[in-house]
């Protein structure tokens, strides 16, 4: 049987639900950095965690949601602290979210084989407008 949480535990699903990725997102990057370093100060995730989401978004590159990615991780960290991964990795111009349906999408083209191919295959603008 299913019950509500209660007292403190009732407060911390609260505060997790608040969206940073985004808020974050619509900053500069200055007041982004300051702003989630404030959350670093209060939720401070380990480096295990941020490089075991990185690895899950080398693997996977898009996930529908943000609930999506934390059952893939067998709800091993807190929401509070995978906002802050996700926030970082999108100031870092790691991810991208998409505004209209909140999917994360890995766009650090670094290690990701299949936007290298496609960036190969792409006709540059300069093609297009001439």
């Amino acid at each position: 049987m299913l019950t509500k949480p209660k007292g403190r535990r009732k407060k911390q699903l609260e505060k997790s639900q608040v969206d940073i990725v985004q808020y974050i997102d619509a900053l500069d990057y200055t007041q982004a950095f300051i702003e989630v370093k404030s959350y670093l100060d209060r939720f401070n995730p380990t480096l295990k965690s941020i490089l075991k989401v990185e690895d899950l978004f080398r693997k996977h590159i898009e996930f529908d949601s943000k609930n999506e990615l934390w059952a893939i991780l067998n709800r091993s960290i807190k929401p509070s602290v995978l906002n802050v991964i996700l926030a970082r990795l999108a100031m870092d111009n790691k991810i991208m979210v998409n505004p209209d349906d909140n999917s994360l999408t890995w766009i650090y083209a670094q290690d990701n084989a299949r936007l290298k191919k496609s960036w190969e295959k792409a006709t540059p603008l300069s093609n297009i407008i001439a």
